[in-house]
C-alpha cells in the first residue's frame, strides 16, 4: 500500500452519532450532550459529531457547540405544543405514547424516504420507525446511546431505544452505551431483548455500581466499565445575568423540586411532601438561616418544573428572600448559579451533580436507584439521601443539619473526590479510542 495513502487514511476524522437524546430543554440531557462532545473531541479533535434529537429546533437554539450537526429523532418522546403542555399531565402524556407511536409509524410508512436495510418481509415493523436514522448511522464509526436512563421501564417500555441500537448493529456499526443507569426490568421479554442487544454492543459504560451488578448478571462475561457521569466535567458559566439578587455573603440555599412527585407518590402524598418543604423554607427564611434560590431542571418548550417552582414560591410567600431565575438559562449558567449557593436540596439527578462537582453540600430526594448510586459513588454512603415515603418535618431538619453544620467538612470531602470522579468521567473517551484506534 502506498505509504502516503495509508497516512492519509489514518487521519480521516471519526464520525460519531449520538442517540437517546430527548432534548436540551432537559438540563440533564443538555449536560450529557455537552460533555460527551467534550470528551470525544479531547480524543478526536476533528471528530464529526451528529446529535439525533427529539427536539432539534430547540436544541439548535440552546446548544452553542461548534460543528455539531443536529438531526431529528422521532424515537424520543413526542413534544406537546406549549398550550397543550398546560393541559396535559405527565400520566396523560405517558398514556398517549402508544397511539402516538402507531400514528407516527403509519406516517413514516407513507412518506419516509429512507429504504430499509432488509426486505420488508424480513424486517421488524418497529425498525421502520428508526430507519430514518440510517444515513447518519452508515456514516458513523460509532453509534452512542447517551440518554443515561433510557433503558428502564419507568417511562414505558424502552423498545425504541433498544431497537435504535439493534438497527445500528444490523447496519454493521459499532455501538455503545455511554454512562448508563439501568435497573432490573420488570418485563421478562423486554429484558431478554435488552440482553441480546447488549451482547452485540462493542462498549458498555455505566455510572453506578448498582447498574454494573445488574448488567453483569444479565450479560455474564461481557466487559462492563464503571465510569462517572460526564456532567462532572461540565464547566459552570457565570455571566452578568447569573447573579443572586442579594449580597454575596448572605447564606443561600438552592432548592429544586419537581412535579414528578405526583407521578411517584400520588397526588395526596405529593401534596403533603410539598407542604413540608414549604414549611421548612418559610422557617429557614424567617429564622434568618438562609435565603432561597429555586433551580428548575427544564426550560421551554417543556418548562413544567419552572411552573412547579413558581407555584411553590407563591406558597412560601417570601418574595424578598426567594429567587426563581427567568426561563432561558442554559445548563452551564444554571450550574454557575448553583455554585453561588451554600447548600442544595434537590429532587433531580443532574442538578445534584452540578452542585457536588462544585463542592456544594447536597441533600438528595431520590425517586430512582440512580440517586443511591450517585451518592454512594460521591459520598461513599447514602446518609444524605432522603426517601420520599419517610419524609417528615423532623427528617428534613435533621438531614439539613447533617450537611450544613459541618459544611466545611462536607465541602472538603466533595473537593477531594472530584479529581477521581473527573478522571472516571473521561474514561469513556479512552475506551472509544481503544476500540477505534
Amino acid at each position: 500500500m502506498n505509504p502516503t495513502v495509508q497516512h492519509s487514511a489514518a487521519r480521516l476524522p471519526r464520525h460519531f452519532l449520538l442517540v437517546g437524546h430527548v432534548g436540551s430543554h432537559n438540563r440533564g440531557c443538555e449536560a450529557l450532550v455537552r460533555t460527551t462532545v467534550q470528551i470525544l473531541r479531547s480524543v478526536y479533535e476533528d471528530a464529526h459529531i451528529t446529535l439525533a434529537s427529539g427536539n432539534p429546533e430547540r436544541d439548535d437554539v440552546l446548544l452553542d457547540i461548534s460543528d455539531l450537526q443536529i438531526i431529528p429523532d422521532k424515537t424520543c418522546f413526542p413534544q406537546a405544543s406549549p398550550p397543550m403542555q398546560a393541559r396535559l399531565s405527565l400520566r396523560r402524556i405517558l398514556k398517549g405514547l402508544l397511539p402516538y407511536a402507531l400514528v407516527t409509524r403509519h406516517r413514516q410508512r407513507s412518506g419516509a424516504t429512507a429504504k430499509p436495510v432488509l426486505p420488508r418481509k424480513e424486517m421488524s415493523p418497529a425498525y421502520e420507525h428508526v430507519a430514518l436514522l440510517k444515513p447518519a448511522m452508515i456514516e458513523a464509526d460509532l453509534v452512542i446511546s447517551i440518554g443515561g436512563d433510557m433503558f428502564i421501564e419507568e417511562w414505558g417500555p424502552p423498545l425504541l431505544h433498544i431497537e435504535t441500537l439493534e438497527y445500528a448493529q444490523q447496519l454493521g456499526r459499532h455501538t455503545m452505551l455511554w454512562g448508563a443507569s439501568v435497573w432490573p426490568l420488570k418485563t421478562p421479554w423486554i429484558e431478554d431483548r435488552l440482553r441480546r442487544m447488549l451482547l452485540r454492543c462493542d462498549l458498555i459504560t455505566v455510572r453506578d455500581e448498582t447498574t454494573h451488578r445488574y448488567l453483569s448478571s444479565l450479560v455474564p462475561g461481557k466487559r462492563i466499565d464503571l465510569v462517572a457521569d460526564g456532567a462532572f466535567l461540565m464547566q459552570p458559566t457565570r455571566t452578568a445575568g447569573v447573579n443572586l439578587p442579594w449580597p454575596a455573603d448572605s447564606p443561600t440555599l438552592a432548592f429544586n423540586g419537581s412535579p414528578l412527585l405526583t407521578h411517584y407518590l400520588g397526588a395526596e402524598r405529593a401534596h403533603a411532601v410539598v407542604a413540608l418543604f414549604v414549611q421548612f423554607l418559610r422557617q429557614g427564611i424567617d429564622g434568618g438561616r438562609f435565603k432561597v434560590v429555586l433551580i428548575p431542571h427544564d426550560d421551554t418548550p417543556s418548562a413544567r418544573e419552572w411552573n412547579f417552582l413558581y407555584e411553590l414560591a407563591q406558597q412560601v410567600s417570601r418574595p424578598d428572600s426567594v429567587y426563581l431565575p427567568p426561563v432561558g438559562l442554559n445548563g452551564p449558567e444554571t450550574k454557575g448559579l448553583i455554585g453561588l449557593c451554600d447548600a442544595f436540596i434537590t429532587m433531580r439527578f443532574h442538578t445534584a451533580i452540578a452542585a457536588m462537582s462544585q463542592s456544594v453540600p447536597t441533600l438528595g430526594l431520590g425517586f430512582s436507584p440512580k440517586f443511591a448510586g450517585l451518592h454512594q459513588l460521591v459520598y461513599g454512603h447514602t446518609d444524605f439521601l432522603l426517601d420520599y415515603d419517610k419524609v417528615t418535618a423532623t427528617v428534613i431538619e435533621e438531614a439539613f443539619r447533617r450537611i450544613t453544620c459541618p459544611s466545611q467538612q462536607v465541602r472538603q470531602q466533595l473537593s477531594s473526590r472530584m479529581p477521581e470522579l473527573r478522571r472516571m468521567a473521561s474514561l469513556s473517551g479512552q475506551l472509544v479510542n481503544a476500540l477505534l484506534g
